[in-house]
């Protein structure tokens, strides 16, 4: 055997005993009456008491911490009513070679109620630091529910009266000084700008309604935390939600609103997602969080990509053709891009949104309507799809599945991607127009992602878009690839440089930028629509620049690239080397560093990978050639840092108290990519 084949084939045999040392590490089990869930960080205990589980405790494997709960609380209360008896059950399931998923074991739990029948299953994730629980349930007879509590009416009680509700994942509280930090997040970007709020209460003896779909739970005595996430659409978009997600006193958290219908289902249905992770005293609790979202979800080299989708110079569809695409394709690859996506006009149906007089399709596509346009493609996509090829530039779509009657056609619109899939090898389709309004629009739209991530071999990367409509957020539908962010544009004076660095620098506390779609456009473009005395305007900042606010995150060229001027093209040495080190800078955690951006800050982002990692710095509008800038460094750490692209230069340092690290750029509104490593 020639050497290298056999190095390459021994790596393959241990990266597959090590990936299956991991799985073996997670495990489900009853000892007596106590349910244990756990891998090689985490464990979870749960009690099993009066024909119910109770959340019991939480743990770190190494070093070891542990955090007790009140196990008298249930873990789900529907109307107070107490569980029907059940037998004490446990399902065990290993999940392997999975399309959407790595490899994990699952622990299915079922318990049964008067109004209705819930199964847990519990998803254990090797290395995670949180273990998931989706809820699954059938035999619905409930009516009704809602966040209720009861206001005071003035008589004075020693105790207070809980609020009466549907609610899960019931975890009891030991002390009475808790502080409670929770995040409440906005889609629908074309609205709205401000996409993170950051809000903290201390909990106090009745329970208050949260409208969040994250939060964490700091035991003021003690220091401890844990953390809850539910995995679900935000709350204006859920099903049937109650009015909040969770219920917190200093006594007990509850979740609620898991997107349940109020009408009988005989087979097992899915709910959203509750996961809980813990956060020892000293840890950070950023870091665990995005650790159990990349131990919980696919990522691989086609997730990559410096996409350029013309749509964001606002030619809508009057331009797209064979020929435009075919000078795209060289603009493309003359800048170093590694796909292009025709967006809407590709396709022999129009939308509402064509440049076209009488267009009108949106929610509901004809057969038919999905094959190329034939006067704007007369040879179909083959001429297109052979020139990208030979450019190394991939070439992506806009689809809009038929939403008319809950996506009752998705299997037809699977089997159109699964159709541009096989015969040109197109795996990135953005989507968009959904409006997911009740629970079988949302089971028939993820039969639609899952039929054809199974057949592709999980290759497809969905571009999903949180623009407007109903859709899925941040943390639901967000395994089928990236998440396309906002539309921003010159022609309406509505883009700014410093504004969508601060929508990725907030987003990236508690999401992964490297899921996030964020766009730079071209700055040269309608200088006038600004004022002229605007110091945040496009034009006021270098091109490069530009693209660098988007590194962290999948940047998205939105932008006519055969229609920059030449000047352009000097970002292209610094987009090309980018484009060499971004699937290491995605591997890492990344998380923001500095000050929140406002135009004048000094901002940027960490990605950490063990001791080696990437430094993203912007120096905005700021008058300072330096500054000390909050990192995630340990104090007294030495650091060496190499300048990968951008204005900085190499350095060494040593990390100051409180994690602060000295750094210079030479310019107002310049950048510096360094990659690091501590000594």
């Amino acid at each position: 055997m020639d050497k290298k084949v056999f190095i390459l084939v021994s790596l393959m045999i241990f990266t597959h005993f090590q990936l299956q040392a991991q799985l073996n590490a997670c495990e489900a089990y009853w000892v007596q009456d106590t349910l244990i869930l756990k891998n090689d960080v985490i464990e979870q205990k749960l009690i099993w008491r009066n024909d119910e589980l109770h959340h019991f405790s939480l743990a770190n494997i190494n070093p070891p911490d542990k955090l007790l709960f009140n196990s008298n609380t249930a873990s789900v209360t529907i109307f107070d009513e107490k569980a029907q008896a059940t037998a004490k059950n446990l399902k065990i399931k290993k999940v392997e070679g999975h399309f959407l998923y790595p490899d994990h074991i699952q622990a299915h739990v079922i318990t049964n109620y008067h109004g209705i029948a819930l199964k847990r299953v519990f998803k254990i994730f090797p290395a995670s630091t949180a273990i998931a629980c989706q809820y699954f349930y059938k035999d619905v007879k409930l009516k009704s529910y809602g966040a209720s509590q009861n206001l005071s009416d003035g008589v004075e009680t020693e105790t207070a009266q809980p609020a009466t509700d549907l609610k899960f994942s019931n975890y009891g509280l030991e002390n009475r000084h808790w502080r409670i930090d929770y995040v409440s997040f906005q889609d629908v970007t074309d609205n709205f700008n401000n996409l993170v709020m950051e809000n903290h209460i201390i909990a106090y003896r009745y329970a208050q309604p949260l409208v969040s779909n994250l939060l964490f739970a700091r035991d003021q005595q003690t220091d401890q935390q844990f953390f809850i996430l539910k995995e679900s659409p935000l709350h204006h978009n859920q099903v049937n939600y109650p009015g909040a997600d969770f219920m917190v006193s200093n006594k007990a958290i509850s979740v609620t609103g898991l997107g349940i219908p109020f009408e009988p289902v005989q087979e097992w249905q899915p709910g959203y997602t509750v996961t809980t992770g813990f956060v020892g005293k000293d840890e950070n609790r950023l870091v665990n969080l995005r650790k159990y979202l990349k131990a919980s979800r696919k990522y691989g080299p086609q997730h990559e990509m410096i996409l350029m989708n013309t749509w964001g110079d606002r030619g809508r569809d009057g331009k797209i053709s064979e020929t435009f695409a075919l000078r795209e394709i060289a603009a493309g690859e003359k800048l170093g891009f590694t796909h292009l996506q025709l967006d809407d006009g590709w396709q022999k149906g129009l939308s509402k949104n064509s440049a076209s007089s009488g267009a009108r399709l949106w929610s509901e596509w004809p057969e038919g309507s999905w094959e190329p346009n034939p006067e704007r493609f007369p040879e179909g996509l083959d001429k297109t799809v052979g020139a990208a090829n030979k450019a190394g530039v991939k070439v992506g779509l806009w689809f809009n599945p038929t939403s008319a009657n809950n996506f009752a056609t998705w299997e037809r619109d699977a089997n159109v991607l699964l159709d541009y899939y096989r015969k040109y090898g197109i795996a990135t389709f953005k989507i968009d127009g959904l409006q997911i309004p009740n629970k079988t629009a949302e089971k028939n739209l993820r039969s639609f992602f899952d039929k054809v991530m199974q057949e592709a071999d999980g290759q497809v990367v969905f571009n999903t878009d949180v623009t407007a409509g109903r859709r899925g957020g941040y943390y639901f539908y967000d395994e089928y690839g990236n998440i396309f962010v906002e539309n921003r544009y010159t022609d309406w004076a509505n883009y700014y440089p410093y504004q969508t660095l601060r929508n990725l620098w907030q987003l990236s506390k508690y999401v992964g930028p490297e899921k996030l779609q964020f766009e730079f456009l071209n700055k040269w473009r309608n200088e006038d629509k600004y004022p002229e005395n605007d110091i945040f305007a496009p034009a006021n900042y270098d091109f490069e620049y530009l693209f660098a606010i988007t590194l962290m995150a999948q940047p998205l060229a939105w932008f006519e690239g055969s229609n920059l001027p030449e000047e352009a093209i000097k970002a292209a040495p610094a987009i090309k080397t980018y484009k060499k080190v971004m699937s290491e800078i995605h591997k890492g955690v990344i998380l923001p560093i500095g000050e929140e951006p406002d135009g004048k800050s000094w901002t940027g982002f960490q990605s950490m990978n063990g001791q080696k990692g990437y430094l993203l710095v912007f120096r905005e509008n700021n008058a300072d050639n330096h500054r000390q800038l909050a990192t995630h460094f340990q104090p007294g750490n030495q650091v060496i840092f190499t300048s990968v692209i951008g204005q900085g230069e190499d350095f060494e340092s040593i990390i100051d108290k409180g994690g602060k690290l000295k750094v210079e750029l030479p310019e107002k509104n310049s950048y510096s990519l360094w990659k690091y490593e501590v000594k």
